[in-house]
């Protein structure tokens, strides 16, 4: 029978839809606006005997059942009445659907009617509507928990979308209070103890949902534990007994998503290279010369090792049995050149096996990566290389690498013009196709530590700089005109590579000088033409792979994050997923040796480029690049004491923060005073709130710009003070004492460093690789990304922590009050804007953030407030007054001590502030610990952050409760506020960052239902 809802004005019974369930119809009779039942007074309809007329008033939800009378048939009965009203509504849900779906001035429900054009935006609506459909259908299906996840990917989508039509919009609303219907079901479930039998639904939000395959990099643990929201015996119910707090949820943020997908594609890309190799060697499926087979393997190889340290692939591990066998087998292949096949690729396979063997750069590896690099080095005839070239005469086989001492090379001065591009070499057939990649391998063995000779980088610079265009680009060989993507990224990539051993070294020390020579400026700037250059002439021949790398090698190596207006490693990488075949290969036969090279190049560009930024460097008006190479080469003796590698790169004053924030740690240097504009200032200041470090450092131990920067710590932080860092600082002793210290500056909020100053040049001797002479410079630089991450292995490139804002506005918002006392009450400005940020990304629900002064929130109207600080406040008597009136009204009061409380590394006082405050707010009463199984802590657990917090010990939530009248005070004596932000600073005693989110949601969900 269908189900019927009578006007409460005129009598007049009308069919009612699912669509209108807890919305507003209208009678067709006289017109007069009626609110339908929702699912839950559904449940009382269906229970009651009668014709299934609904009235529009007066149905009122069913009266608490005491706990002790629930049972589990209780549920079976609920589900029952609502699995019988929807399926008898179920053709009305899909009349709806379609009606939405044809809607407009020609729309008709004529089945044999033409489909109208489909434009971009009726897509995203018919996958709107579509998702709807499918969770109504769960519904009806009595899928209860299915369909709830169903709604949560519609508001998870309904959060990126703005829908103008209204009609769409209001239907789109109904379906999340259809969302929150079925939850509070499920609720209700919980509550008594239900438990799905075998062949109920048992997947939802109260069991663990499978997430997609994580990428845990090298050193990380494996995969994190499934979170469960289950129910647990002696849960505190909260007031009424309510348990409004909704299942675990994501984070959802578009470069962490991106940054997983990216893992998946390079693990899968290594199947396939693993599944085309026997006994460590590729195995292919027709006849070549031995040379183009061993160097094919050596690139395999090389890809595998690298995707391993980006993917945490134990399978290709350093001391995995296939690495070892995969390493000895590639050490005894010739890889050489000979009369009857003078154009093998002898070149290619040494560079890359010399790249694969400095991954790990093992002991037992040396000897056969130094003779690479000799070979590679003797090879080469004026800086250049040809396909096959061989160090001895042409006639003749070659003999065993490292027999004979390199040719020699002639001296001269560099001359811009000494070699034009179709003038050859002497007469001799080089092509900068090979010549890239002899520079490759030796510059990987160089940086492993095999010493090369000056007069090699010398020539090397020379080739590149007489061969280049004036345009600025590369051609393949002599006699080109016409440049490419390929070979200017090839040109760039080798003049940087041997910078690194010439100008940076010479002219280290010295301060107002441009960071690039003339033909490096000039290939930066083509390479930096746009989109055009990059995604236009990228793959011309199905050569993607090969682009990428090349694309790939100047990022990495220049730093620069923007190559033009692209984001070379984001962009190109999705473009790059876009294109991986069902197999998990690049190319168009997954088993050929093209794929293999398309694939090898493809997971070369995702993990190499994918490694975390341990460093960026600032680019502004003025000498902003006096050390070119300085977070290079701490780059590179990072990656070797971490054993893992990380990056560093470039970003400009004008960008988005959000830009910035693939570091940690933000360098700002010169010898000039810093003259930033207001705009700039609020930038900087932004990136230190969201959780990031400035560093400033006065090269040439300029005392102009020491002075610029205390002025500008006086702008960014107003209430702190710049003060000398003390010497038993974590600073000068994470990663080995930094002693004497450096005598550095710093500004904190009492938390954490928001900004540290060198009055003296460090970076002078990471510019010049001083590693022997100077360890202390490097072990401070090495010191400060550390701290910036917590001393953890840092995040992935793309899966930082900060959280733009919504392109959208938020659907709806909750207040938070947010309390101001005569303390430090926001050392964490963007802490809750983070935290809003997150909700609206996650469900389209926003926080409205007020700020209210404690003597005055009694008064307040949000069922919320958030009080913290981190050093001794002194409340007054009016203030313990309004905390307490207002927790007797029903409000919920969270007070945290944002860093961390008590002694320990913070040793601020505002713990014992709070403590005498609730004495004082609420005399005689004393706070109780919140037991782990408490229902603010479903689906979650309070987990503590490495290091300063293990010396907490316990096995306490830190957690404590103080229930009073309506409402009640929750405090902990570790930090939440930092958490919020993100930050993962070292000395914070508190709770991990996503415990803090996941707690919040909790609170602010349960602190609403609190009555």
């Amino acid at each position: 029978m269908p189900l019927t809802i009578r006007c409460p004005s005129c009598g007049k019974i009308q069919p009612l839809r699912p669509a209108d369930l807890g919305g507003a119809v209208r009678c067709v009779a006289c017109g007069e606006s009626m609110q339908c039942p929702s699912l839950i007074e559904l449940r009382v309809a269906a229970q009651r005997p009668g014709s299934g007329v609904v009235e529009a008033s007066g149905c009122e939800p069913p009266a608490p059942v005491p706990a002790a009378g629930r049972q589990r048939h209780g549920h079976r009965a609920l589900v029952g009445a609502l699995l019988l009203c929807l399926v008898v509504l179920a053709g009305g849900a899909a009349y709806t659907v379609r009606a939405l779906r044809l809607r407009g001035p020609t729309a008709r429900l004529d089945a044999n009617s033409p489909a109208p054009a489909t434009r971009p935006a009726e897509d995203i609506e018919d996958q709107l509507l579509a998702l709807k459909a499918q969770a109504e259908d769960l519904a009806i299906a009595g899928r209860l928990q299915e369909a709830h996840e169903k709604y949560r990917q519609l508001e998870r989508r309904l959060a990126t979308q703005k829908i103008s039509d209204p009609a769409l919009r209001a239907t789109l609303e109904r379906a999340r209070q259809d969302q929150d219907r079925i939850y509070a079901i499920l609720l209700g479930a919980v509550e008594r103890g239900y438990v799905p039998r075998t062949g109920e639904p048992a997947e939802g939000p109260g069991t663990a949902r499978r997430q997609p395959p994580t990428t845990a990099a090298a050193g990380e643990a494996g995969e994190a534990p499934a979170r469960r929201w289950v129910p647990a015996a002696g849960t505190d119910a909260g007031r009424n007994g309510q348990k409004a707090v909704r299942p675990p949820r994501r984070l959802i943020h578009a470069g962490a998503e991106l940054d997983e997908q990216i893992g998946v594609a390079i693990s899968r890309g290594m199947d396939l290279l693993l599944g085309q190799m026997r006994d460590g060697e590729v195995v292919l499926g027709r006849e070549v010369h031995p040379t183009y087979r061993q160097a094919l393997n050596a690139l395999v190889a090389w890809a595998l090792l690298e995707g391993a340290l980006a993917t945490g692939d134990q399978r290709v591990s350093p001391d995995a049995a296939f690495t070892v066998v995969l390493l000895e087998k590639m050490k005894q292949h010739a890889m050489v050149a000979d009369s009857a096949n003078p154009a093998a690729p002898a070149t290619y396979g040494r560079a890359m096996r010399a790249a694969a063997l400095a991954v790990h750069n093992r002991p037992e590896d040396r000897d056969a990566l130094a003779a690479d690099v000799q070979w590679l080095v003797q090879a080469a005839r004026n800086g250049a290389y040809s396909q096959g070239n061989r160090p001895v005469a042409e006639a003749s086989d070659p003999v065993p690498a490292g027999a004979q001492a390199p040719p020699a090379i002639v001296r001269g001065p560099l001359d811009a013009g000494a070699m034009e591009a179709g003038a050859g070499n002497g007469g001799w057939a080089w092509d900068n196709a090979n010549s890239q990649y002899g520079v490759l391998g030796v510059a990987a063995g160089a940086n492993a530590g095999i010493e090369v000779p000056e007069t090699y980088w010398r020539e090397v610079e020379k080739h590149w700089t007489g061969c280049q265009l004036r345009s600025g680009e590369w051609g393949y060989r002599a006699g080109d005109k016409v440049g490419s993507l390929a070979m200017t990224a090839g040109g760039v990539a080798s003049l940087l590579a041997a910078h690194d051993f010439t100008d940076a070294l010479v002219h280290g020390g010295q301060v107002g000088r441009d960071p690039y020579s003339e033909a490096l400026a000039k290939g930066l700037n083509w390479l930096k033409g746009g989109v055009g250059a990059l995604e236009g002439q990228a793959g011309q021949g199905g050569r993607l792979g090969y682009d990428l790398f090349g694309v790939m090698r100047v990022g990495l190596e220049s730093g620069f994050k923007h190559l033009g207006p692209l984001d070379w490693y984001r962009d190109l990488a999705a473009r790059a997923l876009r294109l991986q075949g069902p197999s998990g290969a690049w190319g168009r036969q997954a088993t050929s040796a093209e794929a293999m090279i398309e694939t090898s190049y493809h997971i070369l560009f995702l993990s190499r480029g994918r490694h975390p930024v341990m460093m960026a460097k600032l680019r502004f008006d003025g000498y902003w690049c006096n050390r070119a190479r300085d977070a290079a080469n701490l780059a590179r003796y990072a990656s070797r004491q971490l054993q893992r590698p990380v990056n560093w790169q470039l970003v400009a004053i004008h960008s988005d923060v959000g830009q910035w924030m693939d570091a940690p740690v933000l360098s700002i240097a010169s010898h000039e005073a810093l003259r930033f504009r207001e705009e700039e200032i609020a930038r900087l200041r932004h990136y230190a709130e969201a959780g990031g470090l400035l560093f400033t450092h006065a090269d040439a131990d300029s005392a102009e710009f020491t002075r610029s920067v205390g002025e500008l710590a006086r702008k960014l932080f107003p209430r702190y003070e710049m003060k000398d860092l003390p010497a038993d600082h974590p600073l000068y002793s994470m990663n080995g004492p930094v002693q004497p210290p450096l005598g550095l500056k710093h500004v904190s909020n009492g938390s954490r460093l928001l900004l540290v100053h060198s009055p003296t040049d460090i970076a002078v001797y990471w510019q010049t690789r001083a590693e022997a002479q100077r360890p202390n410079a490097f072990r401070l630089g090495l010191n400060l990304y550390l701290y910036a991450v917590g001393n953890g292995p840092g995040a992935h490139r793309l899966a930082t922590a900060y959280l733009p804002a919504a392109a959208v506005r938020p659907q709806r918002s909750r207040p938070v009050a947010r309390v101001r006392h005569h303390g430090n009450w926001d050392p964490e400005p963007f802490a809750f804007e983070r935290l809003s940020r997150w909700r609206q990304a996650d469900s389209g629900e926003s926080l409205e953030l007020r700020e209210v002064d404690l003597k005055d929130l009694a008064g307040e109207p949000a069922r919320l407030a958030h009080l913290t600080g981190n050093a001794r406040v002194r409340f007054t008597d009016s203030q313990c007054e309004a905390l307490r009136a207002y927790v007797e009204g029903g409000g919920t009061v969270l007070i945290d001590v944002c860093g961390g409380g008590g002694g320990g590394l913070n040793g601020n006082g505002f713990a014992a502030s709070v403590a005498d405050l609730l004495q004082r707010a609420f005399p005689g009463a004393t706070p109780e610990q919140m037991p782990a199984d408490h229902v603010l802590l479903r689906g979650t657990r309070p987990a503590l952050r490495s290091g300063p917090s293990t010396m907490v010990g316990g096995a306490s939530t830190g957690l404590y409760r103080l229930p009073h009248g309506q409402g009640q005070v929750i405090f902990t004596p570790w930090d939440i506020t930092t958490g919020l932000v993100g930050a993962g600073a070292w000395g914070v005693t508190g709770y991990q960052p996503e415990f803090c989110l996941d707690f919040l949601d909790n609170l602010l969900t349960w602190a609403a239902a609190v009555r």
